[in-house]
């Protein structure tokens, strides 16, 4: 063979290389692995036997050797992190679609806020339809009086774009403060939310959850308007959510109706008349046989027929919430569901059947840190 000076501007190791006879081995590299490591093991030879055999035996082993790893101790590391990234999807997965509302729109598995409860109601809209309003109630330690700061804060730590939701624009909001039972706002002349007609409804329906009866519309400190704020507006609730990778919630009907059962007839699978994103609460399989209330409207009971399929889980508490909420909106304190004797039903989640509920305060309560 040919002697090189190492110090030569002229070698080429690449063309050096290419002098090396061809190697072509048709084994897995699993074999190749197999086969050789049983003599990677051995004792070493002694460095003084024949050095120059020794060296270009090393040299011949490391090249095949190389090769073989570099070909198989990828693969068993492609195979974990597959495996890491297929389960970090996995987990991932678990926080989409009907998994999304246990984090952002429930507290207990609930989608209504609970007469012990202290929260803070926002109204947000539909992104692409803002006469559709979602009141949605922020679950607080302690109980917050509103004010233009608080909900300033607030709204600025709302997850908008993962509810799929847009918030109230406050923008023109130069004051937001309380006297007794009226909610005073002052907002600034010469602006559109003067004139804007779904302002003053996200307003109302923010604040008709608070237990205030009139909110005073101010311009520049001059007053404008007085108008009342109806807590029992005889809607009906039903479900909202913007597509399957958002969380669900519940939303009023801009509709009125005159009676509870009018209003639950509505809600129900085969006479629902809205489309997405606004879906029925009351799914198909599900009857109400009646609804009975009393003659002072404290109390009313809801009777499923008995072949309703009801089961313990999400999409029940979500109907049975909904129900709560409307029953309250025309003035019930209490509701007692009856009846799916079928489905050998006793409790839903929280939710006991046969026994007076007080109806919820407000609705889709939400926990941020």
């Amino acid at each position: 063979m040919e002697k090189y000076d190492w110090k030569d501007n002229t070698y080429n190791i690449e063309e050096l290389l290419k002098k090396f006879p061809v190697v072509k081995d048709h084994r897995q590299p699993q074999e190749i692995y197999a086969a050789i490591s049983p003599k990677l093991v051995k004792r070493k030879r002694p460095f003084w036997l024949f050095p120059a055999a020794a060296s270009f035996g090393v040299l011949v082993v490391v090249f095949i050797v190389s090769s073989s790893l570099y070909n198989h101790k990828p693969m068993n590391s492609s195979k974990k992190d597959s495996s890491k990234q297929e389960t970090m999807e996995m987990d991932l997965n678990t926080l989409q679609a009907n998994d999304v509302p246990n984090i952002f729109s429930e507290t207990n598995q609930r989608f209504a806020v609970q007469p012990e409860e202290n929260y803070l109601t926002f109204s947000l809209t539909d992104p692409n339809d803002k006469k559709i309003i979602i009141p949605i109630s922020m679950i607080t330690d302690e109980k917050e009086l509103p004010s233009l700061r608080n909900y300033n804060n607030k709204i600025s730590i709302m997850p908008f774009d993962q509810w799929g939701l847009l918030p109230i624009d406050l923008d023109n909001v130069t004051k937001l403060y309380t006297k007794d039972d009226k909610l005073i706002i002052d907002i600034k002349s010469h602006t559109t939310s003067l004139d804007d007609n779904t302002f003053f409804e996200s307003i109302k329906e923010t604040f008709r959850w608070q237990n205030y009866h009139e909110i005073e519309l101010l311009s520049d400190g001059k007053s404008e308007a007085i108008f009342p704020v109806e807590e029992a507006g005889n809607h009906a609730f039903i479900e909202y959510m913007y597509d399957e990778d958002h969380p669900t919630f519940l939303t009023p009907t801009k509709e009125r109706y005159d009676t509870l059962s009018e209003a639950v007839k509505y809600m129900e699978s085969e006479n629902f008349k809205w489309h997405k994103p606004l879906h029925p609460p009351i799914p198909d399989g599900v009857d109400i046989e009646k609804i009975e209330g009393d003659k002072n409207k404290e109390h009313v009971k809801i009777t499923f027929t008995n072949d309703s399929s009801l089961q313990n889980n999400e999409a029940t508490t979500l109907m049975l919430d909904s129900l709560l909420l409307t029953a309250r909106e025309f003035g019930y304190k209490t509701v007692t569901f009856s009846g799916a004797e079928d489905s050998s039903i006793e409790q839903i989640g929280p939710i006991p059947f046969h026994t007076a509920i007080t109806v919820p305060v407000a609705p889709n309560p939400v926990v941020l840190e």
